[in-house]
């Protein structure tokens, strides 16, 4: 059975790059996707920006995807009343997801109640680290 695919707002990705485990995805995930918001809020943060675009340089299965429908986000985050994008990063992580099927890592609690709304399977950063713990081939 292939591994599944991902989307992951910009908390559990800078938790991530911050332990050093984004190369360690790949024993998950089949294919990690970064929406544009998500990446512009991490790319806001020096060393983390570097890290990430090396990341995404180095390793083939994370992929920066801007192939979800952009109308569906804004709708959903005037639906919420998210004041001035708050929170874009997770709505268009989840949209993302259910364009492409994918499971969404997101630890705020709106996020995972809008990916339950979509029907992802929903996980958060913790639920990585232990996966990443039970394999302990790393």
């Amino acid at each position: 059975m292939r591994p599944p695919v991902c989307t992951l707002d910009a908390s559990s990705l800078i938790a991530l790059d911050h332990l050093d485990l984004l190369p360690q995805l790949s024993l998950l995930f089949s294919r990690v996707l970064l929406p544009t918001a998500v990446r512009q809020e991490v790319f806001r943060r020096p060393a983390t920006k570097q890290r990430v675009r090396s990341a995404i340089r180095s390793y083939a299965f994370i992929e920066p995807c801007d192939n979800y429908d952009k109308a569906a986000v804004e709708i959903l985050l005037t639906e919420s009343g998210k004041p001035f994008g708050k929170d874009r990063g997770e709505a268009e992580a989840v949209v993302q997801a259910a364009a492409m099927g994918a499971m969404v890592i997101v630890d705020d609690s709106w996020g995972r109640k809008f990916a339950e709304r979509f029907g992802r399977e929903v996980h958060g950063t913790y639920w990585i680290l232990r996966r990443l713990m039970s394999s302990a081939s790393f």
